[in-house]
């Protein structure tokens, strides 16, 4: 009875070519499907890879620079997410000159050496009058203050220093050519707290800290001290010198960064809520991931369509695998009918109509398979998990319409001819 079904199988001709032509179209379709998925999963790193996310802290309420905790600064870089940062905090100071000039004068002060009268000058301090100040900024970088990055083209370093030294902790500072020591030269700074809007000094904090100039600038937009020019100093260095000093309150001024990987944008926007810097009064974040977001999103939604359509596919590949055999099945109802009738096994002949699928999928499949490896470059490009899963799935159709087509009673498969 086996031969006699391949037999009959093979009269038609047409069908079965029709068949493994669409098992070979199919197989091709699947197999290259997935190279969609990588292409724009692909596009997808590029993006994350190539766009930077940049945040800042800033003042919650109002315009002016905002009085950030060192704290804070320290929590975010312990998240670990962050590739770089850019930070400066400022204080005023002076330069003691002028104080030293007037305290010679006085009586008992003449003989003194400069050593000695900077240490008289310190215990009488907060008594003196020192009329305006200049600016003195702590940065961690050259990039973290727009001005520094300016004048950076104009800085004369002292022998075996650079712009690097920002981000160490050694007291050095950067000053105004005009009225400053010389490059190697000692700098003693009067720091200052001056309360915003005050029109007083009685109160101010203040302290003599000493640094060594490793750079001298002077363009146009210098000035000199008198004039507002500012100092340069590591962020690290001013921090060390005013924290342990509670009255000058000690806060960073301005703190921006980028990430590290755009892929954790989301996870530090909730480090972010867990510093509660999404809802402080005074201090919050700002993250700026539009261009990110404008890129990615569109890709995400292309990928999850495109795994939704492969899940589809392979639906459609199970249900054409069941319509094509649940057709030519109950197109040989007939042949069925007689076989049965001549004692053929129901289980034997429904093994057999399948057996017929099993040589169409695999020849069809095959032949899929040819072209793909030409593609794609070699067979190490197919994933042949694809493969077998699209064979199943037809199989697994045509084994249902095989048995609904060769079980039940011979007259009952004749009569449904009919």
């Amino acid at each position: 009875m086996g031969a006699l079904h391949w037999k009959m199988a093979l009269r038609r001709v047409r069908s079965n070519v029709l068949t493994t032509l669409f098992v070979m179209a199919a197989a091709v379709f699947l197999l290259l499907y997935p190279g969609l998925i990588a292409d724009a999963e692909a596009e997808l790193e590029t993006a994350y890879d190539q766009i930077e996310v940049s945040g800042w802290l800033i003042n919650a309420g109002g315009y002016e620079d905002p009085m950030i905790p060192v704290e804070t600064c320290d929590a975010l870089l312990e998240t670990g997410m962050l590739e770089r940062y850019f930070a400066y905090s400022y204080v005023n100071f002076n330069m003691p000159d002028m104080a030293l000039e007037a305290l010679r004068l006085e009586p008992g002060y003449e003989e003194m050496s400069r050593e000695e009268l900077l240490a008289a000058l310190e215990m009488r301090l907060n008594s003196l009058t020192l009329g305006g100040a200049s600016l003195i900024y702590g940065v961690s970088g050259v990039d973290a203050e727009p001005m520094l990055q300016r004048l950076q083209g104009s800085i004369t370093w002292l022998e075996g220093y650079s712009a690097a030294d920002f981000a160490g902790e050694e007291a050095v500072c950067v000053l105004p050519e005009a009225g400053s020591p010389g490059l190697g030269e000692e700098a003693a700074l009067i720091l200052r707290r001056i309360e915003a809007g005050s029109f007083t000094e009685r109160g101010e904090t203040r302290m003599i800290a000493r640094f060594k100039v490793i750079g001298l600038y002077g363009t146009a937009m210098s000035g000199s001290f008198g004039g507002g020019a500012v100092a340069y100093c590591p962020l690290g260095v001013m921090r060390s010198l005013l924290a342990p000093e509670g009255l000058f309150r000690f806060a960073i001024r301005s703190f921006s960064f980028v990430l590290r990987d755009s892929r954790d944008v989301s996870r530090f926007k909730q480090a972010l809520v867990g510093l509660s810097l999404d809802s402080d009064k005074s201090v919050r974040a700002a993250v700026d991931d539009r261009i990110l977001q404008g890129m990615v999103a569109p890709i995400e939604k292309n990928i999850a369509l495109l795994r939704g359509v492969q899940a589809l596919l392979f639906a459609l590949v199970t249900g054409m695998g069941f319509l094509i055999c649940f057709l030519f099945a109950r197109g040989r109802q007939p042949e069925f009918a007689v076989m049965r009738m001549l004692g053929e096994n129901p289980l034997l002949l429904m093994l057999g109509a399948l057996a017929e699928q099993v040589a169409l999928c695999v020849c069809g499949a095959g032949l899929g398979t040819l072209p793909v490896l030409l593609i794609a470059g070699g067979r190490d490009a197919i994933d042949w998990r694809i493969l077998a899963l699209f064979i199943s799935c037809y199989l697994a159709g045509a084994a249902v319409a095989a048995l609904l087509g060769a079980h039940g009673r011979p007259m009952m498969l004749l009569k449904g001819r009919e």
